[in-house]
């Protein structure tokens, strides 16, 4: 089985920590774009929200080097991959999913659960 989903950089801050996982992430790059809190949208502040990254990413593209990966924002999409075992992917189904989670990892280990599952 193999499923793909997006994580921002502020969820897999978090979910690194699940140390029983082998975890590999792609080098940063803001190149594939940002998630936006519903809250944001709620507030009327998606406008705001996506002239601030825009700016931010096209700044970023005139950094040196790995210079850029000091600007990068926490709602920058990037690409990871864990590898665990059935009892860990649980574990981090039923911890992640609740309501108290990040929204976007809940939407992963959501995903993650039903995709057990299936």
């Amino acid at each position: 089985m193999h499923s793909t989903w997006w994580m921002d950089i502020g969820a897999y801050r978090d979910m690194h920590r699940h140390r029983r996982c082998h975890q590999y992430r792609q080098a940063y790059s803001g190149r594939l774009g940002y998630d936006t809190p519903d809250a944001l949208i709620d507030a009327g502040m998606r406008e705001s929200y996506d002239a601030l990254m825009t700016a931010t990413f096209e700044t970023m593209r005139e950094l040196p080097g790995n210079a850029a990966h000091y600007l990068m924002p926490f709602g920058a999409r990037s690409r990871f991959l864990f590898k665990m075992d059935f009892a860990e992917a649980e574990y981090i189904a039923r911890l992640r999913s609740g309501v108290k989670g990040h929204f976007s990892y809940r939407k992963v280990a959501w995903e993650m659960k039903r995709a057990m599952e299936s």
